[in-house]
């Protein structure tokens, strides 16, 4: 059985990452997976599988050896590749950390896989030329949107690139229902919108007021 490193943003307490996850837990059911998490034990025991911490544990080694033992470097869904928020000190790290995995991949024979994922924001060119080398280093690239594949064929990506959708939508009936039934109470349906910080005041009131009227219509304002 092959062992699949999977890397995304899970154990954040983040519903979309969750649903992420399963569906991943899904499709590559066939592989032993190791899951990168800032959660590590609440991953293991809500899923029941093997899990290490994203960052720094105790102890020290767990990831690389995590790393070591993989056959291959799946980076699953969610938003790769881009100028995150907070310090310069923090993007540089940010891209320096999967520079480090694609590189291991390519140096020790591991095949990597960008699935599902989104691009951007890369709006300084520093970071269009990191993003542009990441890529290229890359073994598949599938992305989840024309937008992603554009900006990436803009900065210079060589590699082909796959254009198909956000894997969460391959969600089945079961995981659906289980998902809602973690983010409702008493069958009330809760809604909680977290806008990108790229969006610009005008376009969060937009969203902010389409999100109303769209409850609104479908009586789910009581």
């Amino acid at each position: 059985m092959h062992t699949i490193f999977l890397l995304g943003a899970y154990g954040q307490n983040n519903l979309g990452d969750d649903a992420l996850l399963e569906v991943f837990l899904e499709q590559l059911r066939d592989s032993h997976l190791i899951v990168n998490s800032a959660q590590p034990a609440e991953t293991q025991r809500r899923y029941g599988v093997e899990a290490v911490a994203t960052y720094s544990s105790w102890p020290g080694l767990r990831r690389p050896r995590a790393l070591w033992r993989s056959n291959a470097i799946v980076f699953g869904g969610g938003s790769l590749l881009k100028e995150i928020e907070g310090s310069a000190p923090a993007r540089l790290l940010y891209f320096f950390r999967i520079f480090l995995l694609l590189m291991f991949g390519k140096l020790f024979g591991r095949p990597t896989a960008m699935l599902g994922v989104g691009i951007g924001p890369l709006d300084r060119p520093l970071y269009r030329w990191l993003a542009r080398h990441a890529a290229n280093l890359a073994d598949l690239i599938c992305v989840r949107d024309a937008d992603s594949r554009n900006l990436l064929h803009a900065i210079g990506v060589r590699r082909p690139i796959h254009v198909t959708a956000d894997p969460v939508l391959t969600l089945s009936d079961e995981q659906l229902a289980s998902s809602s039934a973690r983010a409702s109470e008493e069958g009330h349906p809760t809604v909680v919108v977290v806008p990108r910080y790229s969006l610009s005041e005008g376009q969060v009131a937009a969203l902010a007021a389409a999100v109303v009227v769209s409850l609104f219509v479908s009586r789910r304002i009581v």
